[in-house]
Formats: C-alpha cells, sequence, structure tokens
C-alpha cells in the first residue's frame, strides 16, 4: 500500500464504498477527507493507498474497540479488493 498511488477519484470511490459497507459511518467521513489533505502524522507518504488507510485509522480511533476492529477488517478488504492489492 506505501507505494500504490491512489488517485482523487479512488480516494472519493473508496470512502464512499466504506460507508456504503459500515466500515465507517456518514457522519465520519469529513473527518476522514480533513485527515486524508492534513494527516496528523507525516510519515504516511501522500496520495498513497497506506496515506488514505490510515485517515480512516486514525477516524476509526474515535469508536469502540470492536468497532475499530469491524471497521478495520472491511477497509483491509475493501483496499485490497478495489486496489487489487495482494
Amino acid at each position: 500500500m506505501k507505494a500504490r498511488i491512489v488517485t482523487t477519484r479512488e480516494a472519493h470511490h473508496l470512502m464512499v464504498e466504506a460507508m456504503r459497507r459500515w466500515a465507517i459511518s456518514a457522519a465520519r467521513l469529513p473527518r476522514v477527507l480533513r485527515e486524508r489533505e492534513r494527516p496528523r502524522h507525516p510519515e504516511f507518504s501522500p496520495g498513497t493507498a497506506w496515506w488514505l488507510f490510515n485517515a480512516f485509522t486514525e477516524v476509526q480511533k474515535l469508536a469502540s474497540p470492536r468497532l475499530q476492529m469491524n471497521g478495520s477488517l472491511k477497509l483491509s478488504s475493501l483496499f485490497r479488493r478495489e486496489l487489487q492489492l495482494v
């Protein structure tokens, strides 16, 4: 994921699909967008799948541990499928 570039169109598609698949709530999507645009951690390479995935997980930290785990599993599956990651 660290080397896979994600276009803005792909990022928006992944955000909508994550909401549709209950990986994250619609109410938290604006936070994901903000985190993607201004990540809290400089080590996340801008424009990569890793960067976007970490934007999601940073926002998921606000949820209960069970919801964090379920969301992470759904996100991992979504990213692998949509970005054809091995």
